[in-house]
């Protein structure tokens, strides 16, 4: 009995440690293929989107229907320019990524996932807020855009793309992040 229980915990262990040995692989592999492109730091952020999309649920009710896209939008100033060309359309959970640019002050209610440049630094406690009602998965590369309330805080030590995670504010809009997902990220609990 004993050692069909050991069984199953190893089992169980080894395919967690596969699970985030894919995970992390699919973010690593990601950084050394767009930026051996040369295409730079936005390539690379561009990639990251995708696996954010990839690890997190959204409820039933950020959806029309089963078949609709999962919406990406960039609000604000664009820093990506052609870098998210290369994932619009990629299936996510069988769903189709679209995404949708906004400009200045653009709105939230339409996207899964908002990444939020610079140039909304200055209203983005609203933003923040129309994005919980919404249940969209917030994300920028404002400084400590995590810390004061959006879900994931993008950062570049060394020569890597790092993010953290504000867990509340990913609960506070009915998000599950994957547990493999937030092992990988820096956590902040706000």
């Amino acid at each position: 009995m004993i050692a069909r229980l050991w069984g199953l915990v190893t089992c169980r262990m080894y395919m967690a440690v596969c699970q985030i040995a894919l995970l992390l692989a699919a973010f690593l592999s990601a950084t050394a293929i767009l930026s051996g492109q040369g295409q730079g730091e936005y390539s690379v952020k561009a990639a990251f989107l995708l696996n954010f999309a990839r690890y997190t649920d959204w409820p039933a009710s950020a959806f029309v229907n089963s078949t609709s896209p999962l919406v990406l939008c960039v609000i604000g100033a664009d820093p990506f320019g052609a870098a998210l060309d290369v994932i619009d359309g990629k299936s996510v959970r069988g769903r189709p990524l679209r995404i949708e640019r906004h400009g200045l002050g653009g709105a939230l209610r339409s996207c899964h996932l908002a990444f939020i440049s610079d140039s909304e630094r200055p209203g983005i406690d609203a933003l923040l807020k129309t994005a919980d009602a919404a249940s969209t998965l917030t994300i920028s590369d404002i400084d400590r855009f995590a810390r004061r309330g959006g879900i994931i805080g993008l950062f570049v030590e060394g020569d890597r793309v790092r993010f953290e995670v504000n867990v509340r504010a990913a609960e506070r809009a009915r998000l599950k992040l994957s547990s493999n997902l937030l092992k990988l990220a820096t956590l902040v609990r706000q």
